[in-house]
């Protein structure tokens, strides 16, 4: 009998799913033969594979997810010793056998969407294996001991169970990069959370909770904290002097009050980029919108193609009184970062050129009639492989000009919006539309929150290092011609002499562009120049251009 060796590579992991590349090499006679690993989808491919015993000891992946086991996970599954990735996503199961300790190579086990109440012991043969175990959306009322011997995970999911407490032997997780709690019904998290000093990722979103362990201030790694709809009366003294924290939500929660001198201190929150705090008593009421506004009913509106979607809605194409608009439909009164009634009420008191501009609202279902915006998103949304940092196109460039003029256009709604004490909240390349003839509109409230800007001026310095991270992105895609490339060989001396100095004045723009992003994004927050600071510079090298 053929010993086997599996040698994995997880290429990259998510809360859904994950990439897997498998080598396997299979010792016969003395000498090491490579095998290229066999993906499975469906139960007649496990069948087939199964039969043939040079292709089942090849079976690396096995993906079951949306076919009915009404008997259960098919006990050959857990016979294949060479399994890396296992899905069994909405399948309607409503346990995991014992015998998956079998599978000792198993790195991914997916099993979200299902009638799981509880998970075995067995759980714990996967010790030396397991590095992403999803299962989210399943009837999960505890965690089991077993789970805290999976020393090699990394991403957890138990999003949308029905956990009310959580073992304090939780932190022994200390590999753990992404965990998802959201949608359960936690009204605190264990104080082993202190351990969990690799987590970047953490999701408690829609749970009970009051405060966060004080010691959740050793969590130095964490990035991303989403924890909208808790009961939280203040901002978590814990999440204050984080080093690396860039995102964070705490939308509709309970809180009465925000740090007063969080500009002051040098160590506040000093990569803090993306934030929300809308639907708190905290926030002063929106501007009054401007009067006169229509309301319009849906049979108004002609749909047409789908445009885009958001945390909070879709947006389509419509005709309305004979005019080509944009038409944002809500999904539900709340999204994972605000209410929608905020939402609405901070869009429609914002007139600005380079805002996108409400012309109606929707009276049911809710939603705003919108200006058309003849652009395309500057680049893709952030995904976990990209974390939250845009995906850009590898053609996108931009002539200095065009960059200089996208940046100041972006910098004037900005300074807009702070002025009258509006923080997007969101400032995001893939939030940013431009056409072809360099229009450009920044678009999605669904973050945005009030806020009084004499008594919390940290929420702008704040913004600024959003717009400098998309700022740097735009800077390192903009390029002067070469030098040479000035004038042709038929060119006078004169006009030469001119291109050349265009292009010099052009690569002046593009080294002042980056080194404004460069103190936008890196100066701690009270070194930052404000958006009316921001906007000057702009406007002379504007200037300097047109001379």
């Amino acid at each position: 009998m053929a010993a086997r060796i599996v040698v994995p590579a997880l290429l990259a992991t998510t809360v859904a799913g994950a990439a897997v590349a498998t080598v396997l090499l299979l010792r016969r006679n003395g000498k090491c033969v490579k095998k290229a690993s066999l993906t499975v989808r469906g139960l007649l491919e496990l069948e087939k594979a199964c039969e043939d015993a040079d292709a089942r000891e090849t079976v690396a992946v096995v993906e079951l997810q949306g076919i009915a086991l009404y008997a259960g996970v098919p006990p050959v599954v857990t016979t294949l010793r060479t399994l890396v990735r296992l899905d069994l996503g909405s399948t309607g199961i409503a346990q995991l056998p014992a015998s998956i300790s079998n599978l000792t190579n198993l790195q991914v086990l997916l099993a979200p969407r299902n009638k799981l109440t509880a998970l075995p012991d067995a759980l714990a043969g996967l010790a030396g294996s397991l590095v992403q175990l999803d299962v989210g959306s399943n009837a999960l009322e505890a965690v089991p001991d077993s789970l805290f011997s999976l020393s090699r995970l990394r991403t957890l999911n138990l999003m949308g169970n029905q956990l009310t407490r959580l073992p304090e032997r939780f932190g022994d997780l200390r590999g753990l990069r992404l965990l998802g709690l959201k949608s359960n019904k936690l009204t605190q998290l264990p104080a082993s959370f202190s351990r969990l000093t690799d987590l970047v990722e953490l999701f408690i979103t829609d749970n009970q909770l009051t405060d966060l362990p004080e010691g959740m201030s050793a969590c130095t790694s964490l990035v991303k904290l989403q924890a909208s709809f808790n009961a939280f009366r203040a901002l978590p003294a814990c999440l204050l002097h984080l080093p690396r924290l860039e995102l964070l939500r705490v939308a509709v929660c309970d809180i009465k009050s925000l740090p007063p001198q969080l500009l002051q201190d040098a160590a506040a929150l000093p990569r803090l980029a993306w934030f929300s705090v809308a639907g708190n008593p905290v926030c002063p009421g929106p501007p009054a919108p401007a009067p006169g506004l229509p309301v319009v009913a849906p049979e108004e509106l002609e749909l047409g193609q789908k445009l885009g979607d958001g945390a909070s809605g879709d947006v389509y194409r419509a005709v309305w009184r004979g005019q080509l608009v944009a038409v944002k439909y809500f999904r539900a009164d709340v999204s994972p970062d605000g209410r929608t009634e905020d939402e609405v009420a901070l869009a429609v008191s914002l007139q600005h050129p380079h805002l996108t501009q409400v012309l109606a609202r929707v009276e049911k279902p809710h939603g705003l009639v919108l200006r058309l915006e003849a652009g395309s998103p500057l680049a893709a949304k952030p995904t976990s492989q990209h974390l939250l940092r845009c995906k850009w196109g590898d053609d996108v460039r931009f002539p200095p000009r065009r960059a200089l003029g996208l940046a100041a256009a972006v910098a004037d709604a900005l300074r807009y919006c702070h002025a009258a004490g509006i923080c997007h909240g969101d400032v995001y390349a893939h939030n940013v539309l431009m056409d072809e003839n360099g229009t450009v509109t920044l678009c999605d409230f669904g973050a945005s929150f009030s806020y009084d800007r004499a008594a919390q001026p940290f929420w702008e310095a704040m913004e600024v290092r959003a717009y400098g991270l998309m700022l740097k992105d735009v800077a390192d895609r903009a390029a002067a011609p070469a030098a040479g490339a000035a004038g042709g060989s038929g060119s006078s001396g004169k006009l030469a002499g001119a291109k050349e100095a265009v292009v010099e004045a052009e690569k002046g723009v593009v080294a002042a562009l980056q080194g404004l992003a460069q103190r936008c994004a890196e100066l701690p927050p009270a070194r930052r120049p404000l958006f009316g600071a921001v906007c000057a510079e702009l406007q002379q090298l504007q200037a300097s251009l047109a001379n």
